[in-house]
């Protein structure tokens, strides 16, 4: 690399982040995915009958069917901007069995210590990151699970994503924002952004509130508020992202009206 001769511009692009979404089922996880720019959906579970949205009335079965439709996305003309995982662990499952059968064997363990699980994480985090490098928006969807956590010589119950300790931290390293998605006691659907002793969540930008409606354009408006201080700041602004950014807003809040 030749060495800059000036800083690089923050990105404040909803295109181009990297999110983590989960939560208890059935609290509208895939439907606040949904209106993410020009989304794709990478089913792996069935349930979404009622979105309308691209990818949603098909179930992929394995790891080889994941990396198909992701060739195709890399060859074919196409307008998709975000890629939704529905939900990533199972797709970390369908890449470990991938693994083992290349391999011949019925477990990760079955090759040594370590090595298993080795090969797993190098398979995944090769197809994610080719992702990644395209500039495509991800959302990672995940299931919620109540674990035991040691926070400073005291046990503690902990909410966390339910994947793996290996892809669960590959896939919180390459996040922006992790998202833990409940309903409060009066029915409200919300998102936390930041963490706490008793949760996983993340906000690498800073400046969301804690506590988010569970509505993508309420998400939208935080962050492009950000890119407008970035802007008053002098920071440049990409070529057409006011009118594309403008163009989403409209757009999450039609299909809000039609939910």
């Amino acid at each position: 690399m030749k060495l800059p001769s000036k800083k690089s511009t923050p990105v404040i692009d909803i295109r181009k982040f990297i999110f983590q979404l989960y939560g208890e089922p059935k609290v509208g996880k895939s439907t606040f995915a949904s209106s993410f720019p020009n989304a794709l959906f990478i089913c792996t579970e069935p349930g979404h009958k009622f979105l309308s949205v691209y990818g949603g009335d098909y179930v992929h079965k394995n790891w080889e069917d994941i990396k198909d439709t992701l060739k195709r996305l890399f060859t074919e003309k196409h307008d998709f901007q975000t890629i939704v995982f529905d939900t990533i662990d199972n797709a970390v499952d369908m890449c470990s069995r991938y693994v083992m059968k290349e391999h011949g064997i019925d477990h990760e363990s079955d090759l040594g210590y370590g090595k298993g699980w080795s090969l797993v994480k190098k398979e995944f985090k090769t197809v994610i990151d080719s992702l990644a490098a395209r500039n495509f928006g991800l959302v990672f969807i995940s299931h919620a699970k109540l674990v035991e956590r040691e926070f400073r010589g005291v046990k503690r119950p902990y909410i966390d994503n339910s994947l793996s300790n290996t892809a669960k931290n590959y896939i919180n390293g390459l996040c922006d924002f992790i998202f833990y998605a409940y309903m409060d006691d009066d029915g409200n659907r919300l998102l936390r952004t930041k963490a706490t002793i008793n949760i996983n969540a993340g906000d690498r930008s800073g400046k969301l509130p804690e506590i988010l409606r569970m509505d993508f354009s309420v998400l939208y408006k935080h962050l492009d508020e950000i890119r407008k201080q970035k802007s008053s700041k002098g920071e440049d602004k990409p070529k057409g992202e006011a009118k594309e950014g403008k163009d989403m807003e409209k757009e999450a809040k039609n299909k809000k009206e039609k939910a």
